[in-house]
C-alpha cells in the first residue's frame, strides 16, 4: 500500500499548488477521517487496532482528491465512513471487498449529495 501512497503524492501536490490551501485541508481532512473510522471499526469489532496496512491513508487520500476542494468539511467525513465501513470492513477488510472502497464512498456521496458534488464555482 505504501507504493500506492507515494503514486499518489504528485497528484496531492499538483492539487495544493493549482487549488491552494484548500485542497490540501479537504485531503487532511479526508485522511485522517478514514484513519479515525478504521481504528473506531477495529475496536468495535475486537481486532487488534492499527493502521499499519496503509488502507486507510489511501483510502482517505483517493476520495479526497475526487472531491472539488469547495465541498463542505463534512462531505469527506461522509464520505470516508461509508467507504471504510460499507465499501471494506463490512466485506471482511483489505483485501476482501469487491469494490473500491473510495469509489463505493463517493457514489454514496454522488448520490445522496448531489447538489452539493456538482456545485463547482
Amino acid at each position: 500500500m505504501r507504493d500506492f501512497i507515494v503514486a499518489l503524492l504528485p497528484a496531492v501536490l499538483a492539487g495544493w499548488f493549482y487549488f491552494g490551501w484548500s485542497a490540501l485541508l479537504i485531503l487532511i481532512i479526508s485522511t485522517a477521517s478514514a484513519m479515525a473510522t478504521k481504528l473506531l471499526w477495529d475496536k468495535l469489532v475486537g481486532r487488534p487496532v492499527g493502521l499499519r496496512d496503509g488502507s486507510a491513508i489511501f483510502t482517505g487520500l483517493v476520495l479526497g482528491l475526487m472531491l472539488s476542494n469547495q465541498v463542505p468539511w463534512w462531505i469527506p467525513v461522509v464520505g470516508c465512513l461509508v467507504a471504510v465501513v460499507a465499501g471494506k470492513e463490512l466485506f471482511g477488510g483489505l483485501g476482501n471487498h469487491p469494490f473500491n472502497s473510495s469509489l463505493v464512498g463517493w457514489a454514496f456521496l454522488a448520490i445522496s449529495y448531489k447538489d452539493i458534488l456538482e456545485n463547482y464555482p
